[in-house]
């Protein structure tokens, strides 16, 4: 059996024993999982998290990968979770710092955007992104200075991880830009979301015919509500640049959305409330 085949049966095994109640099953998976490095002990609850698809356990101990059994709750690498009214940038610095309840809480906190982020993009491969996001995260925190919001900060590490992803999955790695290629270019099978409405069916297979950065650049702002200054750091580009780089999307989707439509009544029904429609698209990714 492959590692990633391995790794699911250790999911899907992790989440029942929880969904059941059965804690000393739960526990014994984790002690028998293989231990992480030490450069990322405080990765492990959200290993763990992942696994049970955002619901990590609430009281169970979780073992600290280098001393090979379950810490305690006094242990200063997992406590009771923080206060949810800690802002983004102490629980990271927390984090950083080793507690793991901390990454917990970010996570907990920033998953529904992630998995919007990357469900539709990478439906095989999501959940390896989230945890590579945050793994990207406590890697490269040095580049976290706390002069831009932490959520900005870790948008910005998921797209340089889908870019990654899409560039290894492509077949012309070497040619390969986000801002003139599209979903659609490099794997041509249909959005895996499900839609019932005509509209966001056709909405759904738009976003993926126009370039990567333009469909992320959408997606945040109707989706997440990011400003243009949180833009501007996701993107990496200057602010003033953002709003072009957004009404350039908006021009590309309605073509792709005329060219989708089959008769004039459905190229009528997106043209006039196209901003509306693309927010709609939130809630089929999931998350509140």
């Amino acid at each position: 059996m492959g590692s990633r085949d391995h790794s699911a049966e250790l999911r899907q095994t992790s989440e029942v024993a929880w969904k059941e109640g059965h804690r000393g099953v739960f526990e014994h998976l984790c002690e028998s999982t293989p231990h992480w490095p030490e450069g990322e002990k405080g990765l492990w609850p959200l290993h763990q998290a992942v696994a049970l698809r955002g619901h990590p356990p609430r009281e169970v101990d979780v073992m600290h990968p280098s001393r090979g059994a379950a810490a305690s709750v006094s242990s200063p690498y997992q406590t009771r979770y923080p206060t949810p009214r800690m802002d983004d940038a102490a629980l990271f610095a927390a984090w950083v710092a080793g507690d793991q309840s901390a990454g917990e809480t970010l996570y907990r906190r920033h998953f529904d955007a992630l998995y919007r982020f990357f469900r539709g993009k990478a439906p095989e491969d999501y959940e390896d992104l989230i945890q590579n996001t945050l793994l990207e995260c406590l890697r490269s925190r040095g580049r976290y200075r706390g002069d831009a919001p932490f959520r900005a900060y870790l948008l910005g590490v998921a797209r340089h991880r889908l870019l990654h992803y899409l560039r290894a999955k492509g077949t012309n790695r070497i040619d390969f830009d986000a801002e003139h290629v599209s979903l659609a270019d490099v794997d041509p099978r249909p959005s895996t979301v499900v839609a019932r409405r005509a509209e966001h069916k056709r909405l759904l297979e738009a976003m993926r015919r126009i370039p990567i950065e333009l469909q992320v650049a959408l997606e945040l702002h109707y989706w997440e509500d990011l400003s243009t200054a949180e833009l501007a750091t996701v993107l990496e580009i200057p602010q003033g640049t953002v709003k072009s780089r957004l009404r350039r999307g908006r021009e590309a989707l309605q073509v792709e959305l005329e060219k989708l439509s089959r008769n004039p009544a459905e190229r009528s029904a997106t043209a006039g409330g196209l901003e509306t429609w693309v927010r709609e698209l939130r809630g089929l990714m999931g998350g509140p």
